[in-house]
């Protein structure tokens, strides 16, 4: 076992992780605009204008339907409605809001390494939010106003296992509720309560184990059955993307996506050259056999086995959720980035602890030597990544490109008459990473209906109509003008940078 760690130190070093590394990140996206395909939709949609625009963000489906794939996360549109109300269209307090979630998620990630550690292990109260801050899955989200649902589900689904592991059910329940109605993947949030409950509930064993973790869970089940019983009655079936949620999902995609989101997930993310990967199997070979025959409760780290059990289940549940919907993008991967935060943190943790017990043998003392060793080589070339040590380009020339549209066709708008159609500039909608360099691979910037929302809020007195674009959702005709309106045409190839 390591040597424990006073607990204030640990709790110091835990906050000052996650204040350094929300500030850091911060210092970087406070620069950037309002980029992302959904972010002015969203913005425009969730306006509290009059109290019934309250109620409206309770039982409107997502972006009021400018999006043609039904969703409902009235959690994520209030948090909208909120930014609106205080910031307008500044970009600014967008991604201040951003970087103070990805702050709490962090300040929540060491709470649960301080619950999953136990008296033994305070340590991962450190190393879990460190690892999670250096996964560069992160950057697909935070800069990106339009993808704070994943934040935000990230961030409640957490707070659920946290509380969970504390015995707070009612907290628990009422966070994986939350979860859920920030994005459709908060409904694992029930499945981590029940295997919180199971993992760490050591001192009970058969029904009564059985019942403690039934009874953890039943709020959250319960809350989880209401909101998709409202989610069906809201939009008329389970919603989300077309040709998710079923057997055709899983046969078409299943194998696909359990590799991409095991690619995409913190401890692969660097495994993106042979070396990698070899030193990832080797060290994962040596890990199997350090653990071979040893009695955790001899070596002492029964504590972090449960952490590995827990860890691994949350990176199963959500690949399993992933696969099941037959949907994943680049930046889905913070969700089980947690799991694996928890994994590689109680691995290594557990490696050292067989290394250094007496009793191990000494061939299973050189496999945890060279595991732990490969281990921490590859989230080190991991860590080279994050954007705290890597330059990406690409939300920053998202963010030139989508001003410079944007400013070229205001000033058309501005010398436009009623009843006329006029020519937008070219649409920018991807910033492509530079060949041969690492960069992010979700760089959205701008889609034909978020021209149409931008065009709503910056014009509200005029009635403006963007026609479709090609790779876009709005119709492209007809592209006569009324006589009150002012028809938009965008380009017909779309335009990445």
């Amino acid at each position: 076992m390591l040597s424990p760690m006073p607990a204030p130190l640990v709790r110091l070093l835990a906050i000052v992780v996650a204040l350094a590394a929300g500030t850091a990140l911060f210092a970087e996206t406070r620069q950037y605009g309002l980029i992302g395909f959904d972010t002015y939709p969203l913005i425009v949609s969730s306006r509290v204008e009059a109290p019934s625009d309250l109620m409206g963000l309770l039982v409107e489906q997502l972006m009021d339907g400018r999006y043609p794939s039904p969703f409902y996360r009235p959690v994520t549109s209030a948090s909208f409605a909120l930014d609106e109300a205080l910031w307008g269209l500044d970009a600014f307090g967008y991604q201040l809001t951003g970087a103070l979630l990805f702050t709490g998620l962090l300040l929540l990630a060491a709470a649960l390494g301080w619950r999953v550690g136990g008296s033994g292990a305070r340590w991962l109260a450190i190393a879990i939010p460190a690892a999670l801050a250096l996964d560069p899955a992160h950057y697909e989200i935070v800069p990106v106003p339009a993808r704070r649902a994943d934040l935000l589900c990230c961030l409640f689904v957490t707070a659920a296992a946290v509380a969970a592991l504390g015995g707070r059910r009612w907290a628990a329940g009422a966070a994986s509720l939350l979860a859920i109605l920030s994005k459709e993947s908060g409904y694992v949030a029930p499945i981590l309560v029940l295997s919180a409950g199971w993992w760490f509930a050591t001192e009970l064993s058969g029904r009564a184990r059985l019942r403690h973790t039934a009874r953890l869970a039943a709020p959250s089940v319960v809350f989880a059955v209401g909101a998709l019983g409202g989610r069906f009655w809201l939009l008329g079936g389970v919603g989300g993307h077309p040709g998710g949620f079923g057997p055709a999902a899983v046969a078409a995609l299943g194998p696909d996506l359990l590799l991409e989101v095991a690619r995409g997930s913190a401890l692969f993310h660097a495994a993106q050259t042979p070396l990698a990967w070899w030193v990832l199997f080797a060290s994962l070979a040596c890990a199997t056999i350090a653990s071979a025959g040893a009695d955790p409760d001899e070596v002492g780290d029964a504590g972090l086995r449960r952490a590995l059990g827990f860890g691994l289940t949350w990176w199963v549940a959500f690949a399993a959720l992933y696969v099941i919907s037959g949907w994943v993008g680049a930046w889905y991967f913070l969700l089980p980035g947690v799991g694996v935060a928890i994994v590689v943190s109680s691995g290594v943790g557990k490696l050292v602890s067989t290394f250094r017990a007496p009793q191990t043998a000494p061939l299973q003392r050189a496999a945890a030597f060279a595991a732990a060793l490969g281990l921490c080589a590859v989230v080190l070339w991991q860590a080279s990544f994050a954007p705290f040590f890597h330059a990406y380009g690409e939300w920053q020339r998202a963010t030139g490109v989508a001003q410079a549209f944007l400013t070229e066709l205001d000033r058309r708008i501005e010398a436009a008459g009623e009843g006329t159609v006029i020519d937008a500039p070219p649409l920018p909608m991807w910033a492509f990473p530079r060949e041969g360099v690492p960069g992010v691979a979700g760089a959205a910037i701008l889609s034909d209906y978020s021209v149409q929302a931008w065009a709503e809020l910056v014009h509200p007195d005029r009635q403006i109509r963007v026609l479709g674009a090609r790779g876009g959702i709005l119709p492209r005709q007809p592209a006569r003008a009324g006589a009150d309106e002012l028809v938009i045409r965008l380009p017909r190839r779309r335009a990445g940078y």
